[in-house]
């Protein structure tokens, strides 16, 4: 190949040299043009880009074709500092040269914001250039008109300004939150208000504020219509012109009082000056006739009569005085009687109202009452359930108890009557002993007597023997001393006594034998008659003994008896045991069922009301078109719950609630409507009325703070509570 060119060159011109070395020189840097600037462009085009995204000028476009280092800045900026700063970053980029724009300043629109209270909500309507603005605007109507009641309709547009005026537009929004169809309008060029204000005050307090917080760019074309008269104050209203009317009555019975005593008064008057007439005229003709009647002696009949006409006088005098004081005193009492009754007037007016207010106040305890009846009874049947239960369990305790005390007393019965039976046997025999003991020393007694008795028959048949002998001797010495001729005869005498002597001896000492015999038949008998008693002792004895053999016997079956009944009884505890605890087992499965299933209502009730809130036209009780399908299925869960609820004796519970804005009474007014308005819309779809039950609680039972609109709007709920 070499050698072909070295062949072609050799037959070359030198004029054609010369022509092809330009031309392969401009060839070769156009190669070079071409390898090496292209690289450098699109690396000095990728570095400014990134500098550009990096300081957030993304709407700038970098363009370097065919400039080499030259750099084109091109795009619509936001701001003219946008601009200029994205200049300043292209030219700082290592290896630009030059930096050229034909940037653009983006023209914005004017950003609006528009507030309007339409069927008890509060639209937002308007643009802004960032979402912050609108979550800040959001946050500020949701803390004044409360969270449930504001729609948002704001868009972000990156066509509009950021607004200078929004954080003072956002401040007056509290001197409007009572409008009930406020039209805010606010632009660059200021703002406008139409809508109605309740007082003269609400609306100087919004122009105030507006105007320190807007500098005066607004338009008032707001009007004041004061609000009618609550109920209370309708009644209080009532109250007055009643208590009005009742003074009038009053006045008017008063005047007519007044009249009619001085009518009588006049009659009376009239009368008195009938009789001083009268009187008068009498004493002038007596004056008159008297001189003329005295000569001839005034007669007795004329004195009388003039008496009489005195005392007539006199006493229509005290007639007309008299008519005069009961006017007096009628008049005293019609006017005590018109005090009377304008003070029952007044009191009745005044009951009237207590009654009204007690009225209140009873159907509120009533309300009260009713619920903790209901809580009562329901605690009451647990407790009446839980005593039945425990009633079982002590009437099973207690039977069994009885079986084993009546088991105990009868075995102590037994103890004892076999006790008493011993006792009564010892007793027995210690009787027959001290029996035997006493007929023992009787029989000893009576040996002792019998040997006293002979003891004292011999010394007395001793004494007389030996007063016989001496008298014998003393006989004899006297017969011998005195006659001794009749001493034979005597002695013959002596000795027929002595035999009559010895044979009354002999008799005695028959006696004293036939009694000492006597004495030992008594004995032996006394012995007989012991040994008898002691035979019937040992009889009796072993009788005893026989019975309390079979006592023991009897015993020991009773408690044989008492164990296999205690065997039994406790076989039927422990199974009535087992009943109980199978019961109870039953009871609380069916109680835990039941509370699971009250469980699951309440939750369904929960989770149908989270994150959902009733609505009502402002102050008012008429519910929200928007809210009916929220609570058509509230009355879809009632409906399902309802055999629930009612078999376990509860209900359904709607409790209104409000803020602390506001009167009280008020509150509780509006809080009382608006449940009993909710229970009113759950019956017409079929919800039973025992399962529901309404309640107004005011604002007593807050769950946030009043302080703030977002604790208030959680404030004004309606609650749902299975109870």
């Amino acid at each position: 190949m070499f050698n072909n060119l070295s062949t072609l060159g050799a037959y070359m011109s030198k004029r054609r040299w010369w022509w092809w070395s330009i031309l392969g020189l401009i060839g070769l840097y156009l190669l070079m043009m071409a390898t090496r600037c292209s690289p450098i462009e699109k690396d000095i085009q990728a570095r400014t880009e990134a500098a550009l995204t990096e300081k957030g000028h993304d709407w700038a476009k970098v363009t370097l074709d065919g400039r080499g280092r030259d750099i084109m800045l091109n795009g619509v900026a936001p701001s003219e500092a946008a601009r200029t700063e994205a200049i300043e970053t292209a030219t700082a980029v290592y290896g630009a040269r030059i930096v050229e724009n034909g940037i653009s300043i983006k023209e914005y629109s004017t950003p609006v914001f528009g507030l309007n209270n339409e069927d008890g909500k509060t639209i937002l309507t308007g643009s802004f250039p960032e979402q912050g603005l609108i979550d800040t605007t959001l946050r500020a109507a949701s803390d004044n008109f409360g969270p449930e009641n504001v729609v948002n309709r704001m868009t972000v547009s990156n066509d509009v300004s950021a607004p200078t005026w929004l954080s003072s537009a956002l401040s007056v929004l509290p001197t409007i939150t009572g409008m009930d169809d406020a039209d805010f309008d606010i632009t660059n060029e200021g703002a406008t208000l139409n809508g109605t204000f309740h007082t003269e005050e609400e609306k100087q307090a919004f122009a105030a504020l507006a105007t320190d917080k807007l500098s005066g760019k607004f338009t008032d074309s707001s009007v004041v219509v004061p609000l009618g008269p609550t109920p209370e104050e309708l009644a209080e209203i009532a109250r007055a012109a009643e208590e009005a009317e009742a003074l009038k009555i009053a006045e008017e019975k008063r005047v007519a009082a007044e009249a009619e005593v001085a009518r009588m008064a006049k009659e009376a008057n009239s009368v008195a000056e009938a009789a001083k007439l009268a009187a008068a005229a009498l004493v002038a003709k007596v004056a008159v006739e008297a001189p003329a009647t005295l000569a001839e002696e005034v007669s007795l009949a004329d004195i009388e009569k003039a008496k009489a006409e005195m005392a007539e006088v006199k006493r229509l005098a005290d007639i007309e005085t008299a008519k005069a004081e009961m006017a007096e005193v009628k008049r005293l009492a019609d006017i005590e009687t018109a005090k009377a009754e304008m003070a029952e007037v007044k009191r009745l007016a005044d009951i009237k109202t207590a009654k009204a207010e007690m009225a209140e106040v009873k159907r509120l305890a009533d309300i009260e009452t009713a619920k903790a009846e209901m809580a009562e009874v329901k605690r009451l049947a647990d407790i009446e359930t839980a005593k039945a239960e425990m009633a079982e369990v002590k009437r099973l305790a207690d039977i069994e108890t009885a079986k084993a005390e009546m088991a105990e007393v009868k075995r102590l019965a037994d103890i004892e009557t076999a006790k008493a039976e011993m006792a009564e046997v010892k007793r027995l025999a210690d009787i027959e002993t001290a029996k035997a003991e006493m007929t023992e020393v009787k029989r000893l007694a009576d040996i002792e007597t019998a040997k006293a008795e002979m003891a004292e028959v011999k010394r007395l048949a001793d004494i007389e023997t030996a007063k016989a002998e001496m008298a014998e001797v003393k006989r004899l010495a006297d017969i011998e001393t005195a006659k001794a001729e009749m001493a034979e005869v005597k002695r013959l005498a002596d000795i027929e006594t002595a035999k009559a002597e010895m044979a009354e001896v002999k008799r005695l000492a028959d006696i004293e034998t036939a009694k000492a015999e006597m004495a030992e038949v008594k004995r032996l008998a006394d012995i007989e008659t012991a040994k008898a008693e002691m035979a019937e002792v040992k009889r009796l004895a072993d009788i005893e003994t026989a019975k309390a053999e079979m006592a023991e016997v009897k015993r020991l079956a009773d408690i044989e008896t008492a164990k296999a009944e205690m065997a039994e009884a406790a076989a039927l505890e422990e199974a009535e045991r087992m009943r109980v605890e199978e019961a109870k087992a039953v009871l609380a499965a069916q109680k835990a069922a039941a509370l699971a299933e009250l469980e699951s209502c309440q939750n369904q009730l929960n989770n149908a009301m989270n994150g959902n809130s009733i609505l009502f036209a402002t102050s008012s009780s008429k519910i929200n078109t928007k809210s009916y399908p929220l609570l058509d299925t509230i009355a879809l869960t009632a409906r399902e719950c309802g055999d629930t609820i009612i078999s376990n004796a509860q209900n359904i519970e709607i409790s209104g609630h409000t803020d602390s804005r506001g009167a009280d009474t008020m509150n509780l007014t509006l809080s009382e409507s608006r449940a009993k308005a909710v229970r009113d819309y759950l019956l017409g779809k079929g919800v039973r009325s025992s399962v529901l039950t309404s309640k107004g609680y005011g604002e007593v039972n807050p769950v946030a703070t009043n302080d703030t609109a977002a604790g208030r709007q959680l404030n004004r709920r309606i609650q749902f509570t299975i109870q």
